[in-house]
């Protein structure tokens, strides 16, 4: 998979992300055959989807929690208080995909009892082991290295950081200009955080709601907070999910020439280790 195709899918999974109901579990899954198709195994596929919702949710939380902490005292103290959670959570993802792909036996040894007691017949627990300890071997493949971690939390977090700047641009289009980075970023961060709980497209209602409640109390009159929200929401959601959806096009138009020139699938350890290099 070429970078440029890689930049494509986040593009449609976006538009999916902000146009359909659950969209976030609908993206996962698209992401999930799009890698599949592209060559990798179950192994790989997952875990660069797992990793990847991981590091946005991590980037996610240092955004809100560093423009939070913008003009206060005890900057380190606000920046753990808004998003160490979301940190939190990711660093435990990240550390359970390290141990996966860098001690196997450990993996084999929690998970192979916990196969065995599942009810059923002995064939089928023996064929859920074998299927395990297939798995494990096949992401002992995935050897990120360090740079390359840093440089997908950096995207990261640019990501939700241009986001915001687009929300902070959007109020001070509709006139609100007295409203500081702490308080805008904490109702951006109000407002985003209920989308993952929603099962409506782009948490419809809920967003605004939850931005709603964190620019009236920071003093904006309720009809300019809708305005600007109204505002951020055409820009940051509409548009982008318009390209989205039109990239999504085309990559649909080019898949069955991609179908007939790409090389048969490679299920063991050494068919993914060309892929894994560019993870």
């Amino acid at each position: 998979m070429t970078r440029g195709r890689g930049t494509a899918l986040g593009a449609a999974a976006s538009a999916i992300t902000a146009t359909v109901p659950a969209g976030s579990a609908v993206a996962s899954g698209y992401l999930f055959r799009q890698f599949r198709r592209a060559g990798g195994n179950a192994a790989l596929a997952g875990w660069a989807v797992i990793v990847a919702a991981a590091l946005s949710l991590a980037g996610f939380a240092a955004v809100v929690g560093s423009g939070a902490a913008v003009g206060s005292g005890d900057w380190l103290e606000s920046i753990w208080r808004v998003g160490g959670i979301g940190l939190a959570t990711a660093l435990l993802v990240v550390a359970a995909s390290t141990i996966l792909t860098r001690r196997p036996t450990a993996a084999v040894r929690f998970l192979g009892p916990l196969f065995r007691h599942v009810p059923g017949r002995r064939a089928n627990r023996a064929a859920r082991e074998a299927n395990l300890a297939r798995t494990i071997d096949q992401l002992t493949a995935i050897r990120p290295q360090l740079r390359l971690w840093a440089l997908a939390f950096l995207f990261a977090v640019l990501t939700w950081a241009f986001d915001l700047a687009t929300f902070v641009f959007s109020l001070h289009a509709v006139g609100i200009v007295h409203v500081t980075v702490a308080s805008a970023a904490l109702a951006y961060g109000a407002g985003l955080a209920t989308m993952s709980f929603s099962l409506i497209p782009a948490g419809i209602g809920a967003v605004e709601a939850g931005m709603m409640i964190g620019l009236t109390s920071a003093g904006v009159a309720g009809s300019a907070a809708l305005e600007g929200i109204l505002t951020y929401r055409v820009v940051a959601y509409v548009l982008v999910a318009a390209a989205g959806w039109l990239v999504w096009a085309l990559l649909r138009r080019s898949e069955p020439l991609t179908r007939r020139t790409a090389q048969p699938e490679t299920v063991g350890v050494t068919g993914i280790e060309p892929v894994t290099a560019r993870v």
